[in-house]
C-alpha cells in the first residue's frame, strides 16, 4: 500500500512540473482516501497554485479535488453521511497518541518510542514539541518554495517535508519514511547530485532495518520494540545524523538555484 501511494505522490507532483495543476489535485486528493499521510503534500500543491496567481486554475483544482473526493467516497456513505471520512480519519489520528511507533526518529532516539506523547521531553512534552516542528517545518517549505525559482524544486522541497515529519513529528509509523526514498531518487535524476545518492542508500538502509526489525520482532508477537534498545537507538541516530546531512545537501542545492537565478539577471 505504501508502494501504491508513493506512487500517487509522484504522479501528483510530475503533473504540478508539468503545470497540469488540475490532474495534481485530483491525484493528491485520491492519495488522500489512501493513506491519510498525503496531507503533508498538500502545502506543495498550495504552493504552486499560489505562484501561479491564477484564480481560474485555483478553482478549477479545487472543484477537481473535491470531484474526486465526493466520486469515491460517495458509494461508501449509505446511512452515515458524506462526511463520515472525516470522523474516520480523526478517529484514527486519536488512537495513536504516542511519541513514536517503532519509527526510529528524533523522539526513538530519546527514549520515546511507545511513550504517551504527552509525556515530558526536554521542557515540554513531545506532542508540543511535535506541533511546533510541523509549524517550522510548513514555514521554512512556504519561504522555500517562493524563493526557489526552479521548476523541479518540487522534489526536493517534498523529501523535506516527509523526511522532517518523520524525524521530528510524534505518531510516526516505521513506514512513514518510504515515499522519501523515491523523493531522493527524483532529487537525484533532476539535480545530478551525487550526495543525494548517498542519502538515499543511506536511509534505505536504516529504513530496510527499521521495517525488517518490527516484522522480525512481531513474529515473536512483540510489537512494541523496547525504547532503549541498542537497535533502536543506533538507527535513530542514523537517521538524524542522515537527515541532517540531507539537510546541508538540500541548503547547497537552494544555494546553487539562487546563484543561477543572480546570473540571469546580470546577463
Amino acid at each position: 500500500i505504501d508502494s501504491f501511494f508513493t506512487l500517487l505522490i509522484l504522479l501528483s507532483l510530475w503533473s504540478l512540473t508539468e503545470k497540469r495543476f488540475e490532474i495534481a489535485s485530483a491525484i493528491l486528493v485520491y492519495a488522500l482516501l489512501v493513506k491519510p499521510q498525503a496531507f503533508f503534500f498538500f502545502p506543495i500543491l498550495l504552493f504552486a497554485l499560489v505562484e501561479k496567481k491564477n484564480l481560474k486554475t485555483f478553482f478549477l483544482s479545487v472543484i477537481s479535488g473535491l470531484l474526486v473526493f465526493f466520486v469515491v467516497v460517495f458509494p461508501f456513505s449509505s446511512g452515515r453521511g458524506i462526511f463520515w471520512i472525516v470522523d474516520k480519519y480523526t478517529e484514527t489520528l486519536s488512537s495513536y497518541p504516542y511519541a513514536a511507533l517503532n519509527a526510529f526518529n528524533l523522539f526513538a532516539l530519546s527514549g520515546g518510542n511507545w511513550v504517551n506523547e504527552n509525556n515530558p521531553f526536554l521542557f515540554l512534552s513531545y506532542r508540543v514539541w511535535g506541533y511546533i516542528f510541523l509549524l517550522t517545518i510548513f514555514l521554512v517549505t512556504a519561504v522555500l518554495f517562493f524563493r526557489w525559482k526552479d521548476r523541479f524544486k518540487v522534489y526536493p522541497l517534498s523529501f523535506f517535508l516527509v523526511a522532517s515529519v518523520f524525524i521530528l513529528s510524534s505518531k510516526m509509523h516505521e513506514r512513514y519514511l518510504y515515499p522519501a526514498l523515491a523523493l531522493a531518487l527524483f532529487c537525484y535524476v533532476y539535480y545530478r547530485d551525487r550526495r543525494i545518492f548517498t542519502t538515499y542508500l543511506g536511509f534505505s538502509v536504516t529504513h530496510f532495518l527499521n521495517v525488517g526489525l518490527v516484522l522480525l520482532y512481531s513474529w515473536y508477537n512483540i510489537f512494541h520494540l523496547y525504547r532503549y534498545d541498542l537497535s533502536v537507538l543506533f538507527i535513530s541516530l542514523t537517521n538524524v545524523i542522515l537527515y541532517v546531512y540531507a539537510l546541508f545537501i538540500g541548503g547547497d542545492l537552494f544555494r546553487e538555484g539562487q546563484g543561477k537565478k543572480r546570473m540571469k539577471r546580470e546577463l
